[in-house]
């Protein structure tokens, strides 16, 4: 609003003056009266319908520029909030890239004779916990030591014997040696040699717990039957898996590390009924 002065026609030294109001609020004031005056003062009497909608609208402009607002703040600090920024990326690539080579360190190298000060990793021969495992048909000195058809015939079962070495000695305790049988290998139950032999059926596994009084000297040695039913491709390769996966486990009474050993897996050779080696 402001104000016009002149000077009054009849006396100079007297100002007449007048207040003008600007055009928005004269454009609001005849908006009023117009469109949302419902009193009897009004020219019109309207009712306040306009002013409801006019209400809505200016609530929903403002929804919008707030909205605006917030976006555009995030998108300053997108790097440091926002997962999909360029930024945010880089750091989860860095942090899984960081992670796998952390994985890579804490794992042993089996060929460059790197351990784990926690668990270590090594193939029989290279360590003083040795394991070695051979299924016969017939002993070293020729004696049958197996049942059933030989040479083995496809579809018909025949049982040998698995014989488990396992090398300790005194400086280590907890050792449990396991291996799971093969596809067409099945545990007959008779183990005529090695206490705490055991076998799970859901997974296949053979395991043997040695302890201390299992154990005279630096050796000890498991004996059990296994039932095969080789079929044609076993028959015509000459070769049956009896164990795989076949391991020690152990820990030192020195270091306080645990230990596993890996030995290779247990294979019926047909051609003399012994172990391939």
């Amino acid at each position: 609003m402001e104000f016009i002065c002149k000077h009054d026609p009849s006396d100079p030294n007297h100002l007449i003056c007048e207040s003008k109001r600007s055009p928005v609020f004269e454009w609001l004031r005849g908006r009023w009266q117009q469109f949302y005056c419902a009193g009897p003062s009004c020219p019109t009497h309207k009712a306040y319908t306009h002013l409801v909608v006019d209400i809505f609208l200016v609530i929903a402009v403002a929804g919008l520029v707030v909205a605006n607002l917030v976006f555009l703040s995030r998108g300053r600090g997108g790097d440091k909030v926002g997962s999909n920024s360029p930024r945010a990326q880089t750091a989860t690539l860095a942090t899984i890239r960081g992670g796998e080579e952390e994985v890579e360190k804490s794992q042993p190298n089996l060929f460059s004779g790197e351990e784990n000060k926690e668990e270590s990793l090594q193939y029989s021969g290279q360590s003083e916990l040795f394991l070695e495992g051979e299924a016969l048909y017939f002993s070293m000195e020729g004696e049958q030591l197996g049942r059933g058809p030989w040479p083995l015939q496809a579809g018909q079962e025949t049982k040998i014997k698995v014989f488990l070495r396992a090398n300790t000695g005194r400086d280590f305790e907890g050792v449990v040696v396991s291996g799971k049988l093969g596809p067409n290998a099945a545990w007959t139950g008779f183990a005529p040699q090695g206490r705490g032999l055991v076998y799970e059926p859901a997974s296949q596994i053979v395991r043997w717990r040695i302890t201390w009084s299992d154990r005279p000297g630096s050796s000890t040695r498991a004996v059990f039957e296994v039932a095969i039913t080789p079929d044609f491709s076993q028959i015509q390769e000459g070769q049956v898996l009896i164990m795989e996966d076949l391991k020690i486990r152990a820990k030192s009474l020195v270091s306080g590390e645990s230990k596993t050993v890996l030995a290779p897996d247990v294979i019926l050779d047909m051609t003399t009924g012994s172990v391939l080696k």
